[in-house]
């Protein structure tokens, strides 16, 4: 299971950087684990599983999980193993928000949404998934 394995691409850049995600997805589809890519956008997770299978480096499976939950969390871990058929031999957490990531307020609300926000990927996430 590879946690932030998908990636949004800019479509004005036409040479665009690989992220962390994506690039441990490839090596380890490379090396022969059948990885689920799991993020937020379909779109993002499948990306990465067209350049595995592309490349013909191994066996993905696109999984969307929101993890700044913990039901989200629970949900996406049981997503995974369904698609894994039920076994999970190693996990990799790739996630983490900062800036514009979470939206910001001049307000004291906005300030601690912003904070459990962070808290909630950056934290507590890495320990639900565990």
């Amino acid at each position: 299971m590879v946690v932030g394995g998908g990636q949004s691409i800019n479509d004005f850049d036409p040479n665009p950087l690989i992220g962390n995600g994506r690039a441990i997805s490839i090596l380890l589809a490379r090396e022969g684990a059948t990885v689920t890519v799991i993020d937020r956008s379909l779109t993002a997770a499948q990306g990465t599983v067209d350049i595995i299978r592309e490349e013909a480096a191994g066996e993905a499976i696109a999984v969307v999980g929101d993890v700044s939950t913990p039901e989200g969390c629970e949900d996406t871990v049981k997503s995974s193993l369904q698609a894994l058929g039920g076994t999970v031999d190693g996990m990799v957490i790739v996630i983490g928000v900062v800036g514009d990531a979470c939206s910001v307020e001049a307000n004291a609300k906005a300030r601690a949404d912003y904070w459990d926000c962070v808290i909630n990927l950056n934290l507590q996430a890495h320990y639900l998934l565990m």
